[in-house]
């Protein structure tokens, strides 16, 4: 079971019940640019940006000190200041009893992949600026022959 987390490619954290840092593997050292000991012992604050409000971070505790999953995105920042974006799942660890004794977290970073949706939007923006502001009619149609998209000629 060890071997498969430290060579998954998605970070993988444990914390203790405060949140307080016990265990990352190697991708979580490649995305964040923080080591093992570096990690140890600190809460992960230490990643947050400025882009979440407190109240996404009340929600996220909210949800797993009741003992539930929770998914979501961060925009979270590396040890360089650099933001990075990140879809992690957060779980309660639960002794025999049921008790929560850690958290986990498992994430993939997606940095590359908002970078490539956001310029697709920009490319989209651009298209419809530029179909909108010709005196020709332009209009697209797909396969059924429904009207997809038309200018404002």
């Amino acid at each position: 079971m060890t071997r498969i987390i430290e060579q998954a490619a998605e970070a993988v954290v444990i914390t203790d019940i405060e949140g307080n840092i016990e265990y990352v593997n190697p991708a979580f050292e490649k995305i964040t640019g923080y080591s093992f000991n570096e990690a140890h012992g600190k809460n992960p604050r230490i990643l947050q940006s400025s882009e979440h409000t407190p109240e996404f971070y009340k929600e996220l505790w909210d949800t797993i000190t009741k003992g539930n999953i929770w998914r979501g995105m961060f925009i979270n920042k590396n040890k360089k200041g650099k933001n990075y974006y990140e879809d992690a799942v957060i779980f309660p660890i639960k002794d025999d009893s049921g008790k929560i004794i850690n958290y986990a977290k498992i994430a993939r970073d997606i940095t590359e992949l908002k970078k490539a949706e956001n310029s697709l939007r920009e490319q989209e923006e651009i298209l419809r600026t530029l179909i909108n502001s010709t005196p020709d009619i332009i209009c697209f149609k797909d396969g059924q022959g429904r009207w997809l998209e038309a200018n404002d000629a």
